[in-house]
């Protein structure tokens, strides 16, 4: 088990230490902190919740849902190029 001080050290270490931070970063450093050999026996919620309270300090409140995601044309299937299509082929 380790101690919630030394997962607020770490946590607050590697926001720190990001150059792009941003709250869309939250999901990488958890993977960080998680690979950390002296994070091998952390609970994950506990962890997770000092990298959020982290980024709190540093970010301020998280933005609402859809309020900071990119934006961007819509990606798909398309239909309009070439390419190997399923139908009939116009001869």
């Amino acid at each position: 088990e380790v101690p919630p001080e030394r997962l607020a050290a770490v946590a607050t270490e590697m926001v720190e230490a990001d150059g792009d931070l941003d709250w869309f970063s939250a999901g990488r450093l958890l993977g960080q902190a998680k690979s950390r050999p002296d994070m091998k026996w952390a609970d994950g919620k506990a962890l997770k919740d000092a990298v959020e309270a982290a980024l709190l300090a540093k970010l301020g409140p998280r933005p609402a849902k859809g309020a900071g995601k990119p934006k961007g044309g819509k990606k798909g299937k398309g239909g309009g190029g070439k390419g190997k299509g399923k139908g009939k082929e116009a001869a």
